[in-house]
């Protein structure tokens, strides 16, 4: 058998002496060679083209611990199948998504970040999005120490903010609104910079799941987390007190409507004060006070109220609060003497205080302290008289 001949090509010497229209014909067959292979691979390429649920279903079989490989090998043949899907389908969301969480079974966080950014940006209004933030939010809360709660940690604190902030707004909307204080709680804790912005809104949604579930006793799960999780955030904040509304220049925060994703949406939370009306702060502050009334943690009673009033600047202690209240306790027959003391000393000309009371009339926050005293000595004489306590 005689051994197939390469192609032959013109020598240099004899292209040089041939005109143009020879050289063309002569290349004619190696273009037409190059254009049949190129046809060739597109058609062997679209003949392997599979439907975009067989790649996502394999990529995630392949991700699946229950597949029986081992995890270097599943994550090698998932990665394979990605470049061939992505071949395919370059803008499919669904790829794109495995693409995240491919990286982050890598380790490769900085992919990872870089992924879920586009991720947001090109798909804002994706319901499986926003349901992998929601899932993300509920690894944190419960430190779940999944691949979901490692990328969190590793997300700069604008992301962060923006997680936790979206997967609130996503069950406020659908009425799941525990669930959503639960996350703005994890928001003002780990982020007191946002308590200026969104601590009012969690505080009236909290106040909001109470009226809609009523009849409730007075200690229960919604007046739990306004009064023990919401307000000693917003109490570390200064708080500016309006009668009626706030000005139409103070921003007030509302969860977005379109329900949207965004890389770039971050509203103003920036504010140095808490802005908040009359009405609102004295709902809060008479809600605590039955809850630790209901609770008997006298303490707590007054460490919230007097808190209130030291926040808005409508008591002036000579030391901090904290002092204070270890001196109002320090011996309790002498608390009802302290307090009303303290009540009616004389006020220096609030700073930055739309809203005053008269000054011939005690405040109402001062009124509603005065009553939890006297609830408290009744609570103490039916205690002498049950014999519960001894003199």
């Amino acid at each position: 058998m005689s051994t197939p001949k390469s192609p032959s090509f013109p020598s240099t010497a004899s292209t040089k002496n041939t005109n143009a229209e020879s050289t063309s014909t002569t290349n004619e067959p190696v273009a037409n060679s190059a254009n049949t292979n190129s046809n060739n691979k597109n058609v062997a390429s679209e003949a392997s083209r599979k439907d975009l649920i067989h790649y996502v279903n394999i990529i995630n079989l392949f991700l699946n611990s229950s597949v029986h490989t081992d995890g270097d090998t599943r994550l090698q043949l998932a990665i394979q199948h990605l470049y061939e899907g992505l071949e395919f389908y370059p803008d499919a969301y669904e790829l794109k998504f495995l693409a995240h969480k491919i990286s982050i079974k890598e380790g490769d966080m900085s992919q990872a970040i870089e992924s879920f950014d586009e991720l947001r940006r090109l798909f804002p209004d994706h319901e499986s999005l926003k349901e992998y933030l929601v899932q993300i939010t509920h690894s944190v809360r419960y430190q779940s120490m999944d691949d979901k709660f490692m990328f969190f940690l590793k997300l700069p604190a604008r992301t962060q903010k923006d997680i936790l902030r979206h997967s609130a707004e996503y069950h406020e909307m659908d009425g799941e609104y525990l669930d959503a204080c639960r996350i703005y709680v994890l928001l003002l804790k780990a982020y007191p910079e946002t308590v200026a912005f969104y601590g009012s809104h969690a505080a009236q949604l909290a106040v909001k799941c109470e009226n809609e579930n009523q009849p409730l006793p007075v200690s229960n799960s919604y007046r739990k987390i306004l009064v023990e999780d919401i307000l000693p955030e917003i109490l570390h904040q200064k708080i500016v007190v309006y009668d009626n509304s706030l000005p139409p220049e103070i921003p007030v925060y509302q969860p977005k409507i379109s329900n949207t994703i965004s890389s770039t949406s971050q509203p103003n939370s920036s504010q140095s004060c808490l802005h908040v009306t009359y009405s609102q702060l004295k709902s809060w502050l008479e809600r605590a006070q039955g809850f630790y009334i209901a609770n008997k943690d006298w303490r707590k009673l007054f460490e919230v109220s007097l808190g209130v009033m030291n926040s808005c600047g409508y008591l002036r202690f000579e030391s901090s609060p904290r002092i204070t209240m270890v001196d109002l306790f320090c011996d309790p027959h002498e608390l009802p003497s302290k307090l009303f003391s303290l009540l009616n000393q004389k006020q220096i000309s609030l700073v930055n205080q739309p809203f005053m009371m008269h000054d011939s009339a005690p405040h109402s926050f001062a009124v509603s302290m005065g009553i939890a005293c006297f609830v408290l000595c009744c609570h103490e004489f039916y205690e002498y008289v049950a014999g519960l306590k001894s003199m």
